[in-house]
């Protein structure tokens, strides 16, 4: 009878302690494994860094976007009309930017029906980018809020596959919505704000790779993987900046415009303004995945398997290095248009997953 009576006791002890652990597990969950392997990786490419959204501090409204792979910024450019916070649904469940359910990433853009300031919102940092004259500056008032994540300091890479699951923020509520720009892409890792700590001696020294100086936008290239308004909601676009400098590239390029700005950008299917008739095909009611094989030299877009456009990067330096993925919903703006009072409340955007293969390397992320 005492032998059964400690039997007993030891299975309730186990079975409360495999309870508790799952409880521990279920709060905070770990990334380590992919949930199904991409059919569109190139042959020979690895995962060497992946976000499942998995989350972490899991409570019941939702989780938290893992702080080992992203940080929050505020940062409002190209005549923006959000400010952008770090309100997750842990801690606000009723007015929040970002959220993981059930391992699906939203950000959420929210109408707040009067003009706010970040002591009012919870914005995220802005790192010292781009606070200039009106612009990125915790100090102007706006009336809506979203939320933009980057990887900077967090995963940093050249070259590779870069495959990314979504849902654009029209398919929830099932009607275009005004003013929404959703992107995911990358910027080069060595940006700052300011002038360049490179001398010039420096940059035209042939050192392209591996400087330590640092570059401000767009002498630091950007490499729009997606990018999506409402005006067009059936259309993604895809675009390019990098800065052409004196040996820069060549302006021949049948997809090369020279800005005044000393910009040099490529716009694969959108060119000086967002036409119904520009742009790439999408059905924005259902996920897609979106990926970029962005090799040496070249950088060739790839939709749902299918190949949606390319670019010859050869001598363009600002392309060729290392980069870092970044995702926000930004409202209005040069390419977002107007966004129209009252015309929503609230929209978001869903990731399902970000992951970088890269080729003849090491095995990272495990499968499930």
């Amino acid at each position: 009878m005492q032998i059964v009576k400690k039997l007993i006791g030891f299975l309730a002890l186990a079975v409360l302690l495999s309870g508790c652990i799952k409880s521990m597990l279920d709060s905070n969950p770990q990334t380590t494994t992919l949930k199904t392997n991409s059919a569109f990786v190139p042959e020979g490419y690895s995962c060497v860094w992946h976000d499942e959204f998995n989350g972490v501090n899991c409570n019941e409204q939702g989780c938290e976007v893992n702080p080992d792979h992203w940080q929050f910024q505020n940062l409002n450019v190209n005549k923006e009309k959000m400010l952008y916070t770090t309100r997750q649904c842990t801690n606000y469940p009723d007015n929040y930017n970002y959220c993981i359910k059930e391992g699906i990433f939203q950000i959420q853009a929210r109408d707040e029906g009067k003009p706010v300031q970040c002591d009012d919102v919870s914005c995220a940092d802005n790192f010292g980018w781009q606070c200039g004259s009106g612009s990125g500056c915790a100090d102007r008032p706006e009336r809506y809020t979203s939320g933009r994540i980057m990887a900077k300091n967090k995963v940093e890479k050249r070259f590779g596959y870069v495959e990314v699951m979504f849902r654009l923020p029209f398919a929830r509520q099932g009607v275009s919505q005004s003013g929404l720009w959703p992107a995911f892409w990358m910027l080069d890792s060595r940006i700052k704000e300011g002038p360049s700590s490179c001398s010039d001696a420096t940059h035209q020294s042939g050192e392209k790779f591996n400087r330590s100086c640092e570059l401000p936008w767009p002498m630091a290239g950007e490499v729009d993987i997606l990018e999506h308004v409402s005006a067009t909601p059936n259309r993604i676009f895809h675009n390019v900046h990098w800065d052409p400098g004196t040996n820069g590239p060549d302006y021949d390029h049948a997809s090369c415009d020279k800005h005044p700005s000393s910009v040099c950008s490529a716009n694969l299917g959108w060119a000086r303004g967002v036409r119904t008739d520009r742009g790439f095909a999408i059905n924005w009611r259902e996920w897609n995945v979106l990926g970029i094989h962005w090799q040496e030299n070249h950088i060739r877009w790839i939709l749902n398997g299918k190949h949606h456009g390319s670019l010859d990067t050869t001598n363009e330096e600002e392309l060729n290095r290392s980069m870092f993925p970044i995702i926000n919903l930004a409202v209005g703006g040069g390419m977002g248009g107007e966004v129209k009072i009252n015309d929503w409340s609230d929209a978001y955007v869903e990731f399902d997953y970000v992951r970088w293969y890269q080729e003849n390397a090491e095995q990272v992320c495990k499968l499930q």
